[in-house]
């Protein structure tokens, strides 16, 4: 794992190892609307790219689970350290 600053929207896509949760259940990151997703972030805590997976979402991700984090926990932290999703800045 790099050390990623979660200000830098330089930040590139972690390089996937094959051993993120997230591997064999994609579907379980991009819920339904309402669906529970504590469980699906919890099992990114043993994730090897979690810091740098959360650092891309940041300015990459509105929607699913990334990084141990859910979009709206990803929003509240977008206001607290003032970053935009990249896309919104084109």
């Amino acid at each position: 794992m790099t050390k990623t600053s979660f200000a830098d929207a330089g930040v590139q896509y972690p390089p996937r190892t094959g051993a993120e949760p997230c591997t064999d259940r994609t579907e379980d990151y991009f819920p339904d609307s309402g669906s529970s997703v504590t469980q699906t972030a919890l099992a990114c805590l043993d994730c090897p790219i979690v810091a740098d997976c959360l650092a891309w979402a940041l300015h990459h991700e509105e929607y699913g689970v990334w990084g141990a984090s859910t979009a709206a926990q990803r929003t509240e932290l977008r206001k607290r350290y003032g970053i935009t999703l990249i896309w919104r800045l084109t």
